[in-house]
């Protein structure tokens, strides 16, 4: 099918979520007021061709896009995705605004002034949590993105036959997947996101309903492998079995269990970290809830072990706990085992596109 045929086509809600590791694709359509999965797909990426956010093989990278695109459903054109690493900063911060002011204008040139990035090569967007007139302030959620390398992720999804409709930050996207999850739930005080993927954890810490912060720890499954190798002296494919619950001759469940515990104490400390700033401006001491996306949710014992080390519900993100969907869509494999690995794609996939 010809670029310009696709692009003839109707536009579809789509999410493509692109790790370092993989590339996740969900399609969804409304039906009488019920979200249906339409098309599901996850394709594993080689090393070298996207990397902390950024891609290094374009070639490569437009292929593999086309491949999944073309197995799940060659008629998808405008799909939504999702930026991270070092091509995107983001944080909450608060403005004052004068009564005869312009918000949108005045927060725009606020954050550009505040951003680390060059003013004229960054894109920004922001959200209003919280408005305060009796202080003439506003509480933001400010996103700054690089345009170069926006702009790369654009041309490569382009020449795959694709048009970037809209460009998010995964954790919001997780947020917004949660949000439909846990629809007819009360609001915790203290709720945690985490998602855990191959380069990096991302933290959403949410208090009382509301987005409050976010923050980046390095322990993640790329930390899990490299620490198997060289405790268990195994290659590193035997090390990704492992994460995935199979056996590996000449590696007992002692010395793996042993070894994942010293990995899952490392992780632990780490999200401690970022958990200590939130506990500081907050002052709380506890975690009502943790959920935990990515395909670091199916790491062995990481349920019980933060369960266990934060005396907390510790749950996997369950997108299919509100999407309808055909179990041929997934042929012999069970939904379950990689729901919380789409979490991201679906939140990407729910996002309004004016």
């Amino acid at each position: 099918m010809g670029l310009l045929e696709r692009f003839k086509k109707k536009r579809s809600r789509v999410g493509l979520d692109i790790g370092s590791r993989s590339i996740k694709i969900v399609e969804i359509q409304i039906e009488g007021g019920e979200w249906h999965l339409t098309a599901v797909g996850v394709k594993e990426l080689r090393p070298g061709i996207v990397e902390n956010g950024d891609i290094k093989d374009p070639e490569a990278f437009v292929e593999e896009v086309t491949t999944l695109v073309d197995q799940c459903d060659p008629s998808i054109v405008d799909v939504v995705i999702s930026l991270g690493g070092q091509g995107i900063l983001s944080d909450k911060l608060i403005f004052k605004i004068e009564p005869n002011e312009n918000i949108a204008d005045t927060i725009l040139w606020e954050a550009s002034q505040r951003s680390p990035f060059d003013a004229e090569d960054i894109t920004i967007s922001y959200k209003i949590l919280r408005q305060f007139p009796e202080r003439n302030e506003v509480e933001v959620l400010l996103v700054a993105a690089r345009n170069q390398m926006m702009q790369k992720y654009i041309d490569a999804l382009y020449d795959a036959g694709l048009r970037t409709v809209a460009v998010d930050v995964g954790t919001y996207a997780f947020n917004n997947c949660y949000a439909m999850e846990s629809y007819s739930e009360v609001a915790l005080g203290t709720l945690v996101l985490m998602d855990i993927g191959y380069s990096g954890c991302r933290v959403i810490f949410i208090k009382d309903g509301l987005y409050h912060s976010s923050r980046e720890i390095n322990t993640a499954n790329s930390f899990f492998i490299t620490t198997l190798q060289k405790q268990l002296k195994i290659p590193e494919q035997d090390a990704i079995s492992l994460l995935h619950g199979k056996k590996i001759p000449g590696v007992s469940d002692e010395d793996f269990q042993n070894t994942m515990s010293v990995i899952l104490d490392d992780f632990g400390s780490s999200f401690d970290m970022a958990f200590s700033y939130f506990k500081k401006t907050e002052d709380v001491l506890s975690i009502d809830k943790i959920v935990i996306c990515g395909g670091g949710a199916y790491v062995p014992n990481i349920i019980t072990y933060l369960s266990d080390r934060f005396d907390t519900t510790v749950v996997r993100s369950n997108p299919f706990s509100f999407l309808k969907y055909d179990q041929d869509l997934f042929g012999a494999i069970d939904p379950s085992k990689i729901s919380a690995l789409l979490s991201v794609a679906v939140g990407l996939s729910l996002r309004e596109v004016y």
